[in-house]
């Protein structure tokens, strides 16, 4: 009993927590996937050289398929979690198909961590090609 009250309280705390958290990083993936490309557009001593390089394509596109992989997260999310807030007072919505699907799409965790791991992965990638570029 006293275990499950402190659950409770501990709860709403975690998920506080967590939920700042995930502000925190898809605002930094966003800012990063978008602000990497930007800079090489802005920026003549880091855009000559990484034109001259032929890696100018792959180091943009990797930056936006990892901001792309923090949109289309915010965008399952978003709507998953409307869904199950409109089901909170629907009794009869809640049996829906359409309920169910975002309801189960909401607990499956796994697609947050694919797709955080992913724009990571791009991330680090199209680092480690201007790196080599400018390393060279």
């Amino acid at each position: 009993m006293a275990r499950e009250k402190k659950a409770q309280r501990a709860a709403p705390a975690h998920f506080e927590s967590y939920a700042e958290y995930n502000r925190i990083l898809r605002s930094w993936f966003v800012a990063f996937g978008i602000g990497g490309p930007a800079l090489f557009l802005v920026e003549d001593s880091l855009r000559t050289p990484l034109l001259a390089s032929g890696e100018t394509r792959r180091v943009v596109a990797l930056f936006l398929a990892g901001a792309a992989a923090q949109v289309l997260v915010a965008f399952l999310n978003k709507y998953a979690n409307w869904y199950c807030y409109a089901g909170e007072d629907d009794a009869e919505f809640r049996r829906t198909r359409l309920y169910a699907f975002w309801q189960g799409l909401a607990s499956q965790f796994w697609i947050d961590i694919i797709l955080d791991l992913s724009a990571a992965a791009c991330f680090i990638s199209a680092i480690w090609i201007v790196f080599g570029v400018f390393a060279r």
